[in-house]
């Protein structure tokens, strides 16, 4: 069965772009060369799509959200909720990610993580006012490509200007802005900061790290939990990958170009992989990252 190539839904944003190459969010869905979004995709061919064990878990609502963002300034400082937390307020998931780092432009950065534990008392001082404060607990990152970061829900971050990130996460566009430098929006007004509703989602013991791994190989693991798993698979002519898992693959290429199980695919762009096949079959040159779903009961 052929993979699906996917038109993304791009969003406009005061700091750049992103584009959803793999998103069955409501009124923001990819949509396939036939016309279908993801949902209805999803909705026609159901387990033969995602799995079975992916398909009892999740039902009709697609499990991934994949992003390309394009941070050409700043993004806030961030952090989502987790879980019972979104589903309490929003009835959406939490939001756990990762990012890799496409390419990045020197003195490039990555917020993400205290630099040491926070007591309740320092981050009610720290996150007082416009919450600059919480600025200075964050640490910064160096950036460049191949860069990799794993950010469970409750992670305060933000990625910054320069930097073009491959993300993938849960499917969840809750976000509380913590600061954001002052800015204005489109009608001249200070964007909206959520530092109330954030003081319960925050995790105020996350610290985060570039994930290490093995630049060398063909295939490397740089993210998994319950939410999903990330190979980066690296294809020199030819390579024949197969997950194991009654899962979809999401293939998003970050590097390159190759045909992937008969579909042409280039960087920047994303295949996704119906359960019915979930082994790639890659013939170029090209860096994918493929993500699936692991171990759903």
């Amino acid at each position: 069965m052929n993979p699906f190539s996917l038109r993304p839904y791009v969003k406009k944003a005061i700091w750049g772009e992103e584009r959803w190459v793999l998103s069955g969010m409501p009124g923001r869905e990819s949509v396939t060369d036939d016309g279908r979004t993801l949902s209805e995709l999803l909705a026609d061919m159901k387990d033969d799509l995602v799995g079975e064990p992916v398909y009892k878990r999740f039902g009709c609502r697609f499990p991934l959200l994949a992003k390309f963002i394009d941070a050409r300034r700043d993004l806030s400082l961030q952090v989502h909720p987790d879980d019972a937390l979104a589903k309490a307020r929003h009835g959406s998931p939490g939001k756990t990610e990762m990012w890799y780092v496409v390419s990045a432009e020197p003195g490039a950065k990555i917020a993400a993580g205290f630099a040491r534990p926070l007591s309740g008392e320092e981050y009610e001082r720290l996150s007082s006012g416009d919450a600059t404060g919480l600025l200075q607990a964050v640490v910064r990152h160096s950036s460049c490509s191949g860069e990799t970061f794993f950010l469970p829900a409750g992670t305060v971050h933000a990625i910054g200007g320069g930097n073009l990130i491959a993300e993938i996460q849960q499917p969840s566009d809750v976000t509380y802005r913590l600061c954001d430098y002052g800015r204005l929006d489109a009608d001249g007004r200070p964007r909206e900061l959520h530092v109330e509703l954030a003081r319960e989602a925050v995790d105020l013991s996350a610290s985060c790290s570039p994930v290490r791994y093995d630049r060398s190989a063909g295939r490397a693991s740089l993210a998994s939990c319950e939410h999903f798993t990330v190979e980066r698979v690296v294809a020199d002519g030819e390579a024949d990958v197969d997950f194991g898992e009654d899962s979809f693959v999401a293939a998003l290429c970050v590097d390159g170009g190759a045909v992937v199980n008969g579909v042409e695919v280039g960087q920047g762009g994303a295949l996704l992989v119906p359960a019915a096949d979930r082994t790639l079959r890659i013939r170029g040159n090209a860096t994918f990252l493929a993500a699936y779903i692991k171990h759903c009961e």
